[in-house]
């Protein structure tokens, strides 16, 4: 057996209300203005009888309807059993909790049950398919309108405030911060701002529809901005660090590797460590358009790895296919004019490949313990060949005779006309 201590903070007895006082009202119903007005048609029946059952003979002295817990509306001089409706407004939408008391000489009568409803528009609910175009000296942003209410009522889309926010880092993620632009009903947006200006990184923004009702959830998109790469472009990880941007799939990894063409000890491997499939590394923005013939020329071999595609362009659009390429557990220079993809406002590389065996990550250390599938990639460059003839590839490569030999030893006197492997000055090179 328990026992149980109680110790009152407060204690109110008040008086109930007298037999001879009204009954609750009847059949109350609380309807909520029709495409969002701030206005409910409250409906019942008055009470005809007493708390303790007896007939309500006189009017009743007056009704109450409470919104919230306040008196909002009051009749006065009401027939008992008589059908009422009052029209109620409110300022702003929401949800509104509304009751009924009743009074007559005897005082004031039973509390009718309580009638929840929301009036008013909705607040926006969910919206999708938020991107941003880069213009150069704009951004236009766009996506799907919202068409529905966080809470399942009624919303206008045309009512619907879409705010442009900028962000901030916080380490983590990005803040929202100040509303930097705005339009209503609408389902994009042109901002002001020159894409290729600055260090290149990807600017975020946020867009948030709002409406009376209150703020839909912020949905964020990212564009790469920034100056764009001059030439000559050269990058070969030394230092072990990266000169330039360079971008993955989310499911693909980068690592800094100490396996290299050179001698400075360092190159760059993109694996996976979990998933399989096609993944591509891209690089930053390349300013090709001043360059009379750009040619790429790239060191990269593979791991469980047979085929490089190399793709160019914008890559927001459809991107050309440059070269597909064979790779081999060696290194081999790969060189391809980028004539095709010259001529846009800035240019892009891609590389993809397709990985089977995922490598083998040991998670404290952020490193590979085992190489699975995996492409290396090294002395990556960028240069305007003023004529048709190859540029001199700086390596530390061995090379073991100068000229242009054929892989089974045949002297040839020129790269005019050539594809495929070919010696050149003792170093293997790709020819598109």
């Amino acid at each position: 057996m328990y026992a149980y201590d109680l110790f009152p903070d407060k204690l109110v007895i008040e008086k109930g209300a007298e037999p001879t006082a009204p009954a609750a009202v009847s059949d109350l119903e609380v309807v909520a203005g029709e495409l969002g007005a701030k206005l409910a048609t409250v409906m019942f029946t008055a009470p005809s009888k007493a708390i303790d059952g007896s007939d309500l003979t006189e009017n009743l002295t007056k009704i109450e309807l409470l919104c919230d817990g306040v008196v909002v509306n009051t009749l006065e001089d009401v027939a008992p059993g008589a059908p009422v409706e009052i029209t109620a407004t409110v300022e702003t939408p929401g949800y509104y909790t509304y009751q009924v008391l009743a009074y007559n000489a005897s005082g004031t009568g039973l509390p009718s049950d309580k009638v929840k409803v929301w009036i008013g528009q909705d607040a926006p609910g969910s919206f999708y398919g938020v991107q941003a175009a880069d213009n150069g000296t704009s951004v236009e942003f766009s996506w799907a309108k919202v068409t529905e209410g966080a809470n399942g009522y009624y919303l206008n889309p045309d009512d619907v405030e879409y705010q442009i926010l900028a962000t901030e880092f916080n380490g983590w993620s990005y803040d929202f911060t100040d509303v930097i632009g705005s339009v209503t009903g609408d389902d994009h947006y042109t901002l002001r701002y020159n894409t290729d200006e600055g260090e290149q990184q990807y600017t975020t923004w946020g867009i948030k529809p709002v409406n009376e009702a209150g703020e839909g959830y912020p949905l964020s998109v990212s564009l790469l901005t920034g100056a764009p790469y001059t030439l000559p472009f050269e990058e070969s990880f030394s230092d072990g660090d990266v000169s330039y941007l360079w971008e993955k799939d989310s499911y693909a990894s980068l690592y800094v590797v100490d396996q290299a063409s050179d001698d400075d000890g360092y190159g760059m491997a993109m694996t996976t460590t979990w998933f399989t499939g096609d993944f591509t590394l891209s690089s930053g923005k390349l300013a090709l358009q001043n360059a009379t013939h750009p040619v790429l020329y790239i060191d990269v071999k593979g791991n469980g790895v047979e085929m490089l595609q190399i793709k160019g362009g914008e890559l927001s659009d459809e991107p050309v296919l440059l070269q597909e390429v064979p790779l081999s557990d060696e290194w081999t220079t790969i060189m391809i004019p980028l004539n095709d993809i010259k001529d846009a406002r800035y240019s892009r590389l891609a590389f993809t490949a397709t990985f089977a065996n995922p490598s083998t990550e040991d998670w404290m250390s952020g490193t590979i313990t085992t190489w699975g599938d995996a492409v290396f990639f090294d002395n990556i460059r960028i240069v305007d060949e003023t004529g048709s003839g190859v540029v001199d590839v700086q390596s530390d490569a061995t090379a073991t005779q100068s000229g242009i030999f054929t892989l089974d030893g045949r002297r040839v006197s020129s790269t005019s006309d050539l594809k495929g492997f070919y010696i050149i000055n003792g170093k293997k090179i790709f020819i598109k």
